[in-house]
């Protein structure tokens, strides 16, 4: 999925930004997290063995050890940062209403996609990292990217229209389109997920050989 617009809210750049305007004592929680958050992107979106050195971001490197210090910040850290953030919520003195105290972090479903996603990725980090399986490296957008997933079902409703509950049956049969037809792998550039790269067409412009016409036509 595309997260151009929210990684870069959500930067390190703009951290810096407000502790340059407003101070280093001012928004302090504010810079934390977005800062956390940044670093959460990047443990999550390597996408080459050069990607880190290239941007100065040592967490988009690839995962070399089972026993990587970014596993352990994601799941002691960040997670124990939005557990901490949710439990100050739920304590704070007031008379908040349970949906005022819901605004105040993140949706139940949010939290709980952070913290799967969160644990799946690190397991799966140390299994294919240890000496049982032997592989040599990882990089983490390989693990948790599910663009081809989501055009997918991006196909699928759209060939629904307004059925938001298709049978079994109508499901195969869309399947069986979207096959025929390759709609996945139209994607649009603007479109919710990212692009495949394709391999440069090379389009011959030699002019085509012109026909003579016979003689009926030229009179």
């Amino acid at each position: 999925m595309k997260v151009f617009p929210a990684a870069q809210v959500m930067s390190e750049t703009v951290a810096n930004n407000l502790e340059d305007i407003h101070g280093p004592d001012n928004l302090k929680e504010t810079v934390k997290f977005i800062r956390l958050v940044d670093r959460f992107f990047d443990c999550l979106n390597g996408h080459s063995t050069t990607e880190g050195r290239h941007h100065l971001k040592p967490d988009r490197n690839p995962y070399t050890d089972a026993d990587d210090p970014r596993l352990n910040f994601l799941q002691d850290e960040f997670l124990g940062y939005l557990q901490d953030w949710r439990q100050e919520v739920q304590t704070r003195p007031g008379r908040y209403t349970a949906m005022q105290r819901k605004a105040m972090t993140l949706t139940q479903e949010t939290y709980e996609g952070i913290y799967i996603t969160v644990h799946s990725f690190v397991e799966v980090v140390k299994y294919l990292l240890s000496p049982e399986v032997g592989i040599d490296f990882l990089n983490s957008r390989d693990l948790v990217c599910q663009d081809d997933l989501e055009q997918y079902f991006e196909a699928q409703r759209e060939r629904g229209k307004l059925n938001n509950n298709p049978t079994l049956k109508q499901a195969l049969h869309n399947d069986t389109k979207i096959m025929k037809m390759g709609e996945i792998r139209q994607t649009l550039f603007k479109g919710n997920t990212y692009r495949k790269r394709q391999a440069n067409i090379e389009i011959d412009e030699t002019p085509m050989p012109r026909r003579k016409l016979p003689k009926t036509l030229r009179n």
